[in-house]
């Protein structure tokens, strides 16, 4: 079972609105391409373990919520899944971001930032920065002089003693990055960890001095809402018809029809190896057939997913907390009749040591068993009436009062799913103590 605790759903209870923060609280968007580092800055940042598949990601498409106190101040980093992935479209990345930054925003929370990792590492053409950098954006959707004052772009990946030839490379990709941060007007370019040391402690240090620099202009300028947020809840659109959803529709309509290209070309490529009878190049030809339409399938299904509005990605999210929830009610009992049946067992074993201790005039070493017996069987009934109780609220209906649910198109997610969420996450524990 995930680990996936009672504190991680309340930061997401905070995040969402559900439960309102406190009134200094900040909340930052940690973002960037996959494997630009994101998990390791926010684990370091926040001293919190950010394994992904032991967090809040597992449940929230790959979205976690990590915390920790700057002055007195609780600060909020927003790990966010990375765009450009290998296992997942950008369409799929959007809609994780989109769903809960629509809920964020309709209970009146603010992103104070947005730090942008980028692994100076990457050895990649100038077209892929410019398309993320679109991205974010078009996210963002500010405007004006200095309106990204707010962003902070952090190279990361720094090696700690490079050769004076890949320095030269290494500073050219910075001067590269340079130049993109210009778009972004007001936006700053620091360096995570540049010596590169492989230190906690080090790379903790570095990455809360971005975040901390980032308080600082909090303090100096509060940013606007981001434009993805405006469009889902204030004009009620739906991804494809966001600023960033139509950007990311155009490039899946660039892939569908190089994919039905592809696919013309291949059964033009086969029906002239089955004309000349030849197998072989046949099947070959039949295998990237298929792994072409299976990726032409692929951008279909990324086009409709962008299709959906505020309501429909509450939906999806609600009906995930339900099947979790079922799923977890199951075993739950499971657990709970063992340990009915366990406590049975023990009641009679103590009833069989009263009764021999009945019969014997002496018997020291039977008290002390009785004694210890008794003592155990105290602990396990008030562990199991505590967790019959936690199982009674559990198994509620979630639907009853205690997550009265408003219009999701305006308060996306309800109460009802990060109610559902706290409630897994207590259930998980009632369940730890019953192994």
């Amino acid at each position: 079972m995930p680990n996936f605790t009672v504190d991680q759903a309340q930061r997401l209870a905070i995040f969402t609105g559900n439960v309102p923060p406190a009134k200094n609280d900040m909340f930052f968007l940690v973002m960037g391409e996959t494997g630009s580092g994101k998990s390791t800055f926010v684990s370091r940042c926040t001293g919190k373990d950010v394994a992904v598949s032991d967090s809040l990601k597992s449940h929230t498409a790959s979205l976690g919520i990590y915390d920790f106190e700057v002055d007195g101040r609780r600060i909020y980093l927003i790990d966010t899944p990375g765009f450009n992935d290998t296992n997942r479209s950008d369409s799929e990345t959007l809609e994780a971001i989109a769903t809960y930054l629509g809920a964020s925003y309709s209970h009146n929370v603010r992103i104070h930032g947005i730090i942008v990792l980028h692994s100076i590492n990457e050895n990649r053409m100038a077209g892929s920065d410019l398309r993320n950098i679109k991205i974010f954006k078009d996210i963002c959707g500010f405007d004006g002089i200095n309106s990204y004052a707010n962003l902070i772009i952090a190279t990361t990946m720094w090696p700690a003693t490079p050769p004076e030839n890949e320095k030269i490379i290494l500073n050219r990709r910075e001067e590269h990055l340079r130049s993109i941060e210009n778009i972004l007007d007001g936006a700053t370019m620091t360096r995570h960890n540049e010596n590169g040391f492989r230190d906690n402690i080090a790379e903790a240090q570095s990455a809360q001095r971005i975040v901390e620099q980032l308080i600082e202009k909090t303090k100096e300028r509060l940013p606007e809402p981001l434009l993805l947020q405006r469009e889902l809840i204030d004009d009620m659109k739906s991804l494809a018809d966001t600023t960033a959803g139509s950007g990311i529709d155009a490039e899946l309509y660039k892939i569908r029809k190089e994919h039905e290209r592809q696919l013309q070309d291949l059964r033009e490529q086969l029906n002239q190896q089955l004309a000349r009878e030849n197998g072989k190049h046949a099947n070959e030809l039949r295998e990237s057939k298929e792994e072409a339409e299976s990726k032409f399938q692929r951008a279909i299904d990324d086009k409709i997913a962008l299709q959906k509005s505020m309501y429909d990605m509450h939906e999806d999210q609600e009906k995930f907390w339900k099947d979790k929830i079922g799923s977890m009610r199951e075993e739950f009992q499971k657990r709970l009749e063992e340990k009915e049946q366990d406590l049975l067992e023990m009641e009679e074993s103590v009833r069989q040591i009263r009764r021999d201790r009945a019969r014997q005039l002496q018997g020291d070493q039977s008290d002390q068993e009785l004694m210890q017996m008794e003592d155990n069987l105290g602990l396990a009934q008030g562990q199991l009436v505590q967790t019959r109780r936690l199982y009674e609220g559990f198994s509620q209906d979630p639907s009853n009062q205690q997550y009265a649910m408003g219009n999701p198109m305006l308060n996306p997610p309800s109460a009802l799913v990060v109610g559902m969420a706290v409630d897994v996450t207590a259930a998980s524990s009632g369940m730890c103590s019953l192994m």
